[in-house]
């Protein structure tokens, strides 16, 4: 491969980083807190933050272990459920909630008794699912949504600022 692989973990307690040698052996692994805020209602991630602390101990972890190796390869991992609106930019337009967070419970189940959602029993919408968030985003903190060009989970969210390319 001739350079590190990098995992990463987003969690919602942890970030945690694992750089591979080529013979795909651990060659540092490290877990901090994940930077998390609370907006009153709840706990909430910044975006920006979480990426600056995870670039921060991407690093910390090269400066170990690297010896002058590219980092070859980099992939993420998370629940998925928490993002932001992002502008043309990439720029978060708010805060995440937590996939945990319940303030979107009602929200869910709402979206759960339209008739497109019927007509997919086996798809779920509880609290913890994104469709919820939309909705109570949207009608509590419509700027963190209004003038939105995509929606990045917060587990994409590093790959998508780092390579400018916006997916989901």
């Amino acid at each position: 491969m001739g350079g590190l692989a990098c995992g990463i973990d987003i969690g919602s307690t942890n970030l945690k980083v694992l750089l591979l040698d080529d013979d795909g052996r651990t060659a540092w692994a490290k877990s901090v807190a994940t930077p998390k805020q609370n907006d009153g209602l709840g706990p909430v991630t910044d975006a920006l933050h979480l990426l600056e602390a995870l670039e921060h101990l991407v690093i910390e972890g090269w400066r170990a272990v690297g010896k002058g190796k590219p980092l070859a390869a980099i992939a993420t991992s998370g629940i998925g459920e928490d993002g932001v609106g992002v502008d043309k930019n990439l720029k978060p337009l708010g805060l995440a909630l937590s996939w945990f967070d319940k303030r979107g419970e009602r929200d869910s189940a709402d979206v759960g008794l339209l008739p497109a959602a019927l007509a997919h029993p086996a798809i779920r919408f509880d609290f913890c699912m994104t469709a919820g968030k939309w909705r109570w985003l949207n009608r509590e903190r419509p700027d963190d949504l209004k003038g939105a060009r995509h929606w990045i989970t917060i587990t994409d969210f590093p790959a998508v600022r780092w390579s400018g390319v916006p997916y989901i």
